[in-house]
Parts: structure tokens; sequence; C-alpha cells
């Protein structure tokens, strides 16, 4: 849609050229093609959230709705993950399952390209049973988060995970059960979390 706005603003100005009114003519193209653009960005933003609501939801319903349990625990790291386990708990209850329990990790970075600290508000002794959580991310990129995750709360190592993107050299290194794309988090439709520049 977005090309064929652009295009259509670049067709109509080269065959107006020399047209008695041009200008004007010029004028009302431009502004109707950059209000088309302007919905288009905002119709988009919008609508990738339902996107991957329903997307998930397909997801899930066909690979996972038999493993992700009323009696499971869905495992989020920082405010991404708190979004993708309230999209994946949502979407069980969508296709008449009852959800299972979710608990969100708090995650910051402190310094820019350091490891990301992981579950410093909870208890160093904190447990949860191992064979009932699931680790649920957003995006698996460099991995850092997840292993993060792993060495501060050891009881998750072995606990699956499911994630909505991962990079392709994450594929090869870490131990990821279920995903729906490989690729770049673009398609997701919150900001990645940075550390504070100070």
């Amino acid at each position: 849609m977005l090309f064929l706005a652009i295009y259509g603003g670049f067709w109509a100005l080269l065959n107006s050229y020399g047209v008695q009114g041009s200008p004007f003519i010029f004028i009302m193209i431009f502004c109707v093609s950059a209000l088309i653009i302007i919905v288009l960005v905002i119709f988009s933003r919008i609508l990738r959230w339902t996107i991957l609501f329903y997307a998930s939801k397909d997801y899930i319903q066909k690979h996972l709705l038999n493993e992700i349990t009323e009696d499971k625990i869905l495992v989020g790291i920082g405010p991404g993950g708190a979004i993708a386990i309230g999209i994946v708990a949502k979407a069980i209850r969508d296709l008449g399952r009852a959800p299972p329990s979710i608990v969100a990790f708090d995650m910051r970075y402190k310094d820019l390209g350091a490891n990301p600290l992981v579950g410093d508000l909870w208890p160093q002794d904190c447990s949860l049973p191992a064979d009932k959580c699931w680790i649920i991310q957003g995006n698996v990129s460099s991995g850092r988060s997840l292993q993060t995750l792993r060495d501060r709360f050891p009881f998750l190592n072995h606990a699956k995970v499911f994630a909505f993107v991962i990079s392709d050299h994450v594929l090869s290194r870490e131990n990821i059960d279920h995903f729906m794309a490989i690729g770049t988090r673009n398609i997701l439709p919150w900001k990645i979390e940075k550390a504070k520049i100070v």
C-alpha cells in the first residue's frame, strides 16, 4: 500500500507536468499521498498487536495446547517477557482452556553492552517446580537474558523455552523448544529494553 501511494504520487507528477494548474494538482496529490502514508503507519502499528496475537494463538493451538496446561507456570524475563507470557496465557484462554500461572522476573541493563541483571527483586533461594515451568520470550537474539536467568535460577536450566522470534545463530547454540519465526525482533510491536547511557 505504501509503495502504491508513493508510485501513484510520482506517476501523477510526471503526467501532470506542463498541464495548466499542475502545481495545485501536485500539491493535492502530495497531501493525499502523505495522509495515506500516515494512516497506513498508524494502522500497521495497531495491526501488529492483533497479527502477533492471532499468530501466537494459531501456533499454540497446533503445537502447544496439550503441553502448556493449567498446571504449568509461564516464566517471562523483563517487560517484553511479561507481555509475551500475557499473550500466551490469553491465547490459551481464548482456545477454551484454563490458562497456566504466570511469573515475570525483573530485568534491567545496568551498563551498555553488559549482560542484563535478572531477578534482583526476587529472593536468592526462590524456587519453582522446574518440570512445570515454560520460559516464554518474545525474542531470543543473543541469548544473554535467557542464560542470565538460568544462571540466576538454576532450577530453570531444564525448563522448556517458547519464543516468538529467534535469530538464526541462536538456534544452533541455545536449546529453544518452540519458536514461531527466525529473524529479527522488528516484527514485535514493543520496544526493546536497552541500557541507560549515563
